[in-house]
């Protein structure tokens, strides 16, 4: 499996751990590459490492800490961790592009992601898992 971010205007990904909805607090159960290595689909290596971008919506990412309460003292980024995906945070609503995860083996039956979006109709934010060939939503 792969998971694909879509951007299109004010897309953010807060965080793409794999995680065990039922704990509390959230403990997560992050995949590993083939070599047992912790993949960083969470972005906390401050990196994207493990993730392929395309178009100009994920340069300068991941974002570390909650650059959207400094902008507007109305709202919180609502995060975990301290590194997310915050194309807005860079360059506004202009950017497009897909961020895709390496191949990794889905050993587990949940996966919880914290995503949103831009207000506007035009802003999306969209998970896709590939089986096979196919690029299907994830519900």
């Amino acid at each position: 499996m792969k998971a694909l971010l879509k951007s299109g205007l004010s897309a953010v990904v807060l965080g793409g751990l794999i995680a065990n909805l039922s704990a509390a607090p959230p403990v997560g159960i992050k995949p590993v590459a083939r070599d047992g290595r912790a993949l960083n689909l969470d972005f906390e290596e401050g990196t994207l490492r493990d993730w392929i971008a395309t178009g100009d919506a994920f340069d300068q990412q991941p974002i570390m800490g909650d650059t959207v309460a400094k902008r507007r003292g109305d709202m919180k980024s609502g995060h975990q961790g301290q590194y997310w995906i915050g194309s807005y945070e860079v360059k506004g609503d202009a950017p497009q592009g897909t961020l895709t995860s390496i191949r990794f083996k889905v050993t587990q039956p949940f996966a919880a992601f914290l995503v949103a979006g831009g207000s506007g109709p035009e802003g999306a934010a969209e998970l896709l898992a590939r089986d096979g060939r196919a690029w299907r939503p994830l519900a």
